[in-house]
């Protein structure tokens, strides 16, 4: 008998999974509350952060001791909180790399959907589905928490490609755009570079509004309606699919993929951020758990591998399809035109 199956078989596991909902719940409500931002203008006790958010003392304590168990929150003392680096970094407010309103939107939009998980796995369809042009409002309000999320990673594709290096001024095209994170995370790279924007037309009100802000208005042009159904016109040198196959599925990707293809310049290159599985789909986690993600939340969208994608490419004309590790989650395939 091996000394694995000696071993005692416990329930810890499953235990410390039953409060595994806890943190992004905890983190989402110190967010929203502002507590980070409060102890980052110098209140430090309990006592000080709740006057400063209009909280109760009872209800921040257990709230800011969960934040120090989490590692979100140093203490001193018996009653003194202060920010660790990741906190100041990524928690605080008005600061480039702010993830509050992805937290957020955990808690306010995602749980109540993972609720109803067991009704849809015996359906194989969402409860309530998001991705459909009705919800153009609720990708208008998540873009904009997804912009830190994927700025330095839109910046390392931009470094990957070269693009600094370019001759002549490169032409992009950045579908389903949101914020527009994947075309300024490249664009700013390469000089006198432009971007054409698609997506649904509110959506494009809040591209319009980061480009503005980054100083690169002038720039951008736009395409508004359903990227399935608009003319993306041709010649770009550059087009970016930032987390968009997950939520189309595999036939919709397919056929979008073909009409990217067909949208590039000859030697062109596609760019496509995704949450990868592995090919026997045993991991990474993310992967696995943001198939279930689209489960509950599509009617056909799932996470896919990086062979999968890289057949369709190939079905579409792309050659020489490898990978760009962006740092994060997230990996970016990128593939050329013949």
């Amino acid at each position: 008998m091996s000394a694995s199956s000696t071993q005692a078989v416990t329930p810890d596991r499953i235990l410390q999974m039953m409060w595994g909902y806890a943190p992004p719940l905890i983190l989402a409500t110190a967010a929203r509350l502002e507590l980070f931002d409060a102890i980052d203008k110098g209140a430090q006790t309990a006592a000080e952060v709740a006057a400063r958010t209009g909280t109760s003392e009872r209800g921040v304590r257990p709230v800011l001791n969960a934040l120090v168990g989490l590692q979100f929150l140093a203490k001193s003392g018996k009653d003194r909180y202060a920010l660790t680096p990741e906190s100041a970094t990524f928690l605080v407010s008005g600061k480039p790399g702010y993830l509050g309103t992805m937290m957020e939107h955990v808690g306010r939009d995602l749980v109540p959907h993972w609720l109803d998980l067991p009704d849809t796995v015996k359906s194989g369809r969402p409860v309530r589905g998001l991705n459909q042009e009705q919800g153009a409002e609720f990708f208008e309000q998540l873009v904009v928490g997804l912009f830190p999320m994927n700025y330095m990673a839109a910046q390392a594709v931009g470094k990957a490609l070269n693009v600094a290096a370019s001759k002549k001024p490169l032409k992009i095209l950045d579908i389903a755009a949101g914020s527009g994170v994947w075309g300024l995370g490249i664009a700013e790279q390469a000089s006198a570079s432009t971007v054409t924007a698609v997506d649904w037309p509110n959506v494009l009100e809040v591209t319009k509004r980061f480009a503005a802000e980054h100083g690169m208005a002038d720039r951008f042009s736009y395409i508004a309606g359903d990227m399935q159904k608009v003319d993306f016109g041709a010649g770009y040198d550059v087009a970016v699919l930032g987390h968009i196959l997950h939520s189309e599925g595999e036939t919709n990707s397919r056929t979008l993929l073909h009409k990217v293809a067909n949208a590039l310049a000859p030697g062109g290159t596609i760019a496509i951020a995704e949450f990868l599985v592995n090919a026997e789909r045993t991991g990474p986690p993310m992967g696995l758990f943001f198939a279930i993600n689209m489960l509950v939340n599509t009617d056909d969208g799932d996470t896919f591998s990086f062979e999968e994608i890289s057949q369709w490419l190939a079905e579409a004309g792309l050659t020489n399809p490898r990978k760009i590790d962006p740092g994060g989650p997230a990996s970016v395939i990128v593939a050329q035109k013949a």
